[in-house]
């Protein structure tokens, strides 16, 4: 299968126009769209994970265009949260007064080829750079305070060892189930 087979999903069955999508997720091994055309109402259809490639960029048309009017936004704002990107797109006609669109965050990095892999090695780099932070902070307080006495570690303290995202190395609580930046499950 090529794109023109894909097409017709992005189209509305009635007007052929292209509408927004409102809501994507990954679901096995499909991918569940919520498709909104402006003159004739919303659809939802499936299509292929394992085709991705062949229809990514009518993905990325369809989550920039307006849900009002079906025209080209631009993004006014991202939120990452658990395994979302949360969308609000700027339509020259109807401004900021769209909903929020929520993008399975991967296939939101995949289709806008966000470089992954750059910030990745940022959020790595800051996260380290705030741990080591805090490593010499605990060094200078246990110096400071406890004079002659033994220094303490910061392994040895009773101070929770800072965990991260095993895939991009963003720092978390513990209690996430996904990551605020990648998506990825966390164990």
């Amino acid at each position: 299968m090529n794109i023109q087979n894909y097409e017709h999903f992005f189209r509305c069955s009635k007007c052929q126009k292209r509408g927004a999508i409102f809501f994507l997720k990954v679901n096995n091994n499909q991918i569940i769209i919520k498709h909104r055309c402006p003159q004739h109402g919303a659809k939802s259809f499936k299509v292929p994970l394992t085709k991705l490639a062949e229809y990514i960029e009518l993905i990325k048309d369809s989550i920039f265009r307006c849900y009002k009017c079906g025209e080209k936004t631009t993004l006014q704002n991202i939120k990452f949260s658990g395994p979302w990107a949360l969308l609000k797109g700027y339509c020259p006609t109807h401004k900021n007064g769209l909903p929020v669109q929520k993008i399975w965050s991967v296939i939101y990095v995949t289709a806008t080829e966000i470089d992954i892999g750059n910030i990745k090695n940022i959020v790595i780099a800051k996260n380290q750079e705030e741990y080591q932070h805090k490593e010499n902070n605990i060094e200078n307080y246990n110096s400071k305070s406890l004079g002659n006495t033994k220094n303490f570690s910061s392994s040895e303290s009773n101070i929770p060892k800072i965990k991260f995202c095993a895939n991009c190395g963003t720092k978390i609580r513990g209690e996430e189930h996904y990551c605020s930046v990648c998506g990825s499950k966390i164990r």
